[in-house]
């Protein structure tokens, strides 16, 4: 889908939502269709097969595939045969899948010879990925590897990127009218606590957990959400692979958009901590819910089995109750 401004300017390209598989096979990309095409490989939702064939993407095409690669949970087949793919994207590709447990078919045909450690590698990483127990032992073993990280409070890594409300990209037409807002990708780590966040703040901040980009940590504490904004959030959450830690803390949030969240946490396998006291939630089988999920997600034993089950239901077409859509 193209997006225009209200004066017809065209402002860039995105993949609708509900696309399972999309076929691209000898297109003529500009830089806005590679971005949508990697945006809705960060977002995860429901992009199960993605056909590139033919379509003269380079090294660097590559690379901004494979590092969406890295998080992605929902594609299962790549076709990107007979592009100008070297060593550099290749390389990139086979670096991401072994992060990657749910890639597991690639096709990579290609008139540029690559290197066969290269293609050893991906080989090895998609057979792993194709066997449900040695794919069981790659994702616990991720998932120790990543415990294993030191982690202090919110912003005190090293390596995280602390983001403010200021940090967050606004974007303008000619004429001065507000289009839209963004997060800064290698932002790890956003604090909005206490204040009252404008529409545009919401929708930057719902982009990039769909996106899932690099944010772990996010604080929204004591910013006047409600039922309608906790939704919204609970969408992102449901397929995002990055986000570990979230603070609702001293919000509007009932039951309603408390269920909304609940829900999303039986799908979402990488949520470790979620602050919801001082809000308005009255049921207390909705934060039982809650408890219960992200107890799975904290122990990899009980997180290994939740995937399998995750993995089972989508086999049988019931994890999602969006229809099933082709873009060809």
């Amino acid at each position: 889908m193209q997006t225009f401004n209200k004066d017809g300017d065209y402002i860039g390209s995105a993949v609708p939502h509900d696309c399972t598989a999309l076929n691209l096979w000898m297109q003529v990309f500009d830089g806005s269709s590679i971005s949508a095409i990697v945006d809705a490989l960060h977002a995860n939702a429901p992009l199960e097969e993605l056909g590139l064939n033919k379509n003269n993407l380079d090294d660097r095409s590559a690379i901004l595939i494979a590092e969406a690669l890295k998080g992605n949970t929902a594609l299962k087949a790549l076709y990107i045969s007979w592009n100008k793919i070297g060593d550099r994207g290749a390389a990139a590709i086979a670096d991401a899948l072994k992060v990657n447990t749910a890639l597991t078919r690639l096709n990579m045909h290609s008139h540029v010879a690559v290197n066969s450690d290269i293609t050893a590698s991906i080989k090895a990483s998609l057979e792993e990925n194709q066997d449900p127990i040695k794919r069981a032992i790659k994702q616990r073993s991720l998932v120790t590897e990543f415990n294993s990280r030191p982690r202090g409070g919110m912003g005190n890594s090293k390596r995280h990127r602390m983001c403010k409300e200021d940090d967050i990209l606004e974007t303008f037409s000619n004429d001065g009218d507000f289009l839209f807002a963004n997060l800064p990708r290698d932002c790890t780590t956003l604090s909005l606590e206490s204040g009252t966040l404008e529409v545009s703040t919401i929708t930057a901040v719902v982009q990039a957990l769909h996106a899932n980009a690099a944010l772990v940590e996010l604080g929204m504490s004591k910013i006047h959400i409600g039922d309608s904004s906790a939704t919204l959030i609970a969408e992102a959450i449901q397929y995002n692979s990055v986000l570990k830690r979230l603070d609702l803390g001293g919000n509007n949030i009932g039951d309603r958009g408390a269920a909304a969240i609940a829900e999303a946490l039986k799908f979402n396998v990488h949520l470790m901590t979620l602050q919801l006291r001082n809000n308005n939630v009255q049921d207390s089988a909705i934060t039982a819910s809650i408890k219960a999920s992200l107890a799975e997600n904290k122990d990899p034993v009980q997180r290994t089995i939740k995937i399998h089950a995750l993995e089972r239901r989508r086999q049988a077409g019931i994890v999602t109750k969006q229809r099933r859509k082709k873009y060809l």
